[in-house]
């Protein structure tokens, strides 16, 4: 059984019934919708990377694109979606490479993790919250951003470490 503590537009806090070593108890929880986020390689083997200001932190940070997922959209069709809103690219070969669970302690999202490639210029459209502006970053440099805690966003981290890890032959 669950209670609804608080409803918004993109999440929803409940309080749910669970059972842990033959205990029960309840556990705040946040559902939310799943997300995507998008890897985007150049034909020059950069990657586009946003910086973007985050209210919850208070500063603006390097992120790749990403957002949640429309009801009843296929994460392939929101990466498509989010790409070109944010980064005003089209990717030619979009890969689902797997997907991963920001935070399984509190929140119920799974997050969505794409390659996208051979890009051709398209036309952003930004929510109106938003406030991006893309760069290109090699690899390398987005290495040592990750190292010297330049870049601190979870899903850009583990993006770039799995290409760089699995994917890139440099």
């Amino acid at each position: 059984m669950s209670k609804i503590l608080l409803k918004r537009k993109i999440f929803t806090v409940e309080e749910v019934d669970t059972t842990v070593r033959k205990r029960k108890m309840s556990a705040d929880i946040v559902v939310e919708h799943n997300t995507v986020a998008i890897l985007p390689i150049t034909r020059k083997g950069y990657m586009l990377v946003e910086l973007q200001y985050r209210p919850a932190i208070g500063k603006k940070i390097y992120e790749i694109p990403a957002g949640h997922m429309e009801k009843n959209e296929k994460p392939v069709d929101c990466a498509r979606r989010e790409l070109e809103e944010e980064t005003g690219f089209k990717a030619g070969r979009l890969r689902q490479i797997n997907y991963f669970y920001p935070s399984p302690g509190l929140l119920s999202k799974k997050e969505y993790f794409f390659i996208a490639e051979q890009l051709t210029k398209g036309k952003t459209s930004f929510d109106k919250h938003e406030d991006i502006i893309t760069k290109e970053m090699s690899i390398p440099t987005a290495l040592k951003y990750i190292k010297s805690g330049k870049i601190v966003d979870a899903k850009t981290i583990i993006a770039i470490l799995y290409y760089k890890h699995f994917m890139s032959s440099s």
